[in-house]
């Protein structure tokens, strides 16, 4: 009972850090209502105009789907967009390649494909009625993730996805894995081989200096300078720890 007091408080202080005009909901994928019928990573309680996510993972696209299904345009990063328009392309190809899988990049991808109205990149300036909106490249979590800085009402909120977990933390390690072009090496040793485009997109995130953080996941991050030191510093302390005993070191 004190623990969800203190949890039903955390939110509504939070809520108090935003502008009038947008909301913020919590959930299994949470969601930010923008002005001008927006929402940010989909919304199951409402028909927005216009879902706009940061990755197309489909542990988080599921929020939009319905969202989509009932007409709402969708918008997604451009370099993940092909995973959602042709959806079975990949599944196609595991199919074939999955015993000899040496990529061993995450397969939390969409099963069905979307209609998608917008794709956007790094520079790119979005509007939601009063709040204007700019899109920066934040790879790490995903390889071709986003995140929408938004300034409103004088506050500066970022959506950031997956980039970062409230308490300075990471959903997982496992989606950070990848090739490592430099050494030659395939994905399936590619241990965590995402951390310095992660790092290098929080920094980007943290020298806009905002407000609060709005993630895919969890309570909204109201700290947002501090909570990403703690995450960089246990990233690396993460990094130091492995490849003091890898092959690769």
């Amino acid at each position: 009972m004190i623990r969800s007091s203190i949890f039903l408080l955390s939110l509504g202080l939070a809520a108090q850090s935003l502008p009038a005009g947008l909301q913020f909901s919590s959930g299994p994928i949470n969601t930010l209502r923008l002005p001008g019928n927006v929402v940010i990573y989909g919304d199951s309680r409402a028909a927005p105009r216009e879902v706009w996510v940061t990755h197309v993972r489909r542990d988080v696209l599921w929020a939009a789907e319905a969202n989509v299904a009932a007409g709402a345009k969708l918008t997604v990063p451009e370099a993940e967009a092909r995973q959602v328009t042709d959806a079975g392309k990949f599944w196609s190809l595991f199919r074939q390649t999955r015993f000899h899988d040496y990529a061993q990049r995450s397969t939390k991808l969409p099963v069905d494909s979307l209609a998608v109205a917008r794709m956007v990149k790094g520079g790119d300036r979005l509007t939601a009625g009063e709040a204007s909106v700019e899109v920066i490249d934040t790879p790490g979590y995903s390889a071709g993730a986003v995140s929408y800085l938004i300034s409103s009402g004088g506050k500066r909120i970022a959506a950031t996805g997956d980039l970062i977990y409230s308490g300075g933390r990471l959903l997982e390690i496992y989606s950070l894995q990848d090739a490592i072009p430099e050494t030659k090496t395939r994905g399936y040793h590619g241990y965590a081989a995402r951390a310095g485009q992660l790092i290098a997109s929080l920094k980007k995130v943290q020298a806009w200096r905002p407000d609060v953080i709005v993630p895919a996941r969890g309570p909204m991050i109201t700290e947002p300078s501090r909570e990403i030191d703690l995450l960089i510093g246990r990233l690396q302390s993460l990094l130091d720890s492995h490849f003091s005993t890898d092959a690769l070191r």
